[in-house]
């Protein structure tokens, strides 16, 4: 008897899963050059270069004019957008962000846990005193920056020790990467719950952040304020603690979270 449902076991199209394999390269890289690209997703440089030209077409990467290269496109971020505000913690935190922004007169970003990185699922700048540096999507290692140390201090100790034992990405003079230096550092996040960074992504600009629990307790994201270092020093970190503080006391218990959560509590997943 044949198969009522004709559409059982189709094989996916294989132009669709290349594009969806290069779309996920731009989230392990922001730029990619067409050579470059063929060689990660071992395609021609041809079929790379007409599938670059349909995701432009669709406004999904967008080409960079004076070097030649592809980054992602404007209608992706808009759909990223969509997509992350209709999550719970995304739903939950916009109105947080945006009151933390305006307390705050700087940018507030929630930053979100993925395997061994961290991803900017929301930024909210209203004031504009400081153009944010970093942009919706942005995926940086665990080791750098506040938002990143802030999720990482709180993670279980076997997870830690993944993450460190990884190449640890400088991406300027002050980036931490001597695995030593940097559990110190977790562990003075640990103790006052609250991560710090200076130019350890961006040269020039500085954050401030404090991690955010689920209903279970586990450290899922992080909240922070990014401003650049000479206000951050201008305006001093106790006033950005405190706020940053609140909203994400306020985030954790809008996700269910009651109760205090050892730290480093997690599980593995599979």
């Amino acid at each position: 008897m044949a198969d009522a449902n004709p559409y059982r076991a189709t094989p996916p199209l294989t132009s669709v899963s290349n594009a969806v394999e290069m779309l996920k390269a731009f989230g392990r890289q922001g730029e990619w050059g067409v050579t470059e690209l063929a060689r990660e997703l071992g395609l021609g440089k041809s079929a790379t270069h007409r599938l670059l030209q349909t995701l432009t077409a669709g406004g999904l990467v967008e080409q960079v004019s004076d070097r030649g290269t592809y980054v992602l496109g404007m209608e992706l971020v808009r759909i990223a957008r969509a997509a992350a505000r209709r999550t719970t913690l995304g739903a939950v935190a916009h109105r947080h962000l945006e009151s933390l922004s305006h307390r705050a007169e700087d940018a507030a970003l929630l930053t979100v846990l993925r395997n061994h990185r961290y991803i900017c699922t929301d930024v909210v700048n209203v004031t504009r005193h400081i153009v944010s540096v970093v942009q919706l999507g942005d995926t940086v290692g665990l080791h750098a920056g506040a938002g990143g140390k802030a999720i990482l201090a709180f993670q279980p100790p076997w997870f830690r020790d993944e993450v460190l034992a990884e190449p640890l990405v400088r991406y300027t003079d002050q980036t931490i990467c001597d695995p030593a230096v940097l559990q110190a550092e977790l562990e003075a996040v640990r103790q006052s719950g609250v991560a710090y960074s200076d130019s350890e992504v961006t040269p020039g600009s500085a954050s401030v952040a404090v991690p955010i629990r689920d209903a279970e307790g586990r450290v899922i994201a992080s909240v922070n304020v990014t401003t650049s270092s000479f206000r951050m020093r201008e305006v001093g970190l106790d006033h950005y603690r405190r706020l940053v503080r609140g909203a994400a006391s306020d985030i954790s218990a809008d996700l269910g979270y009651r109760g205090t959560a050892t730290p480093g509590q997690g599980r593995r997943t599979p």
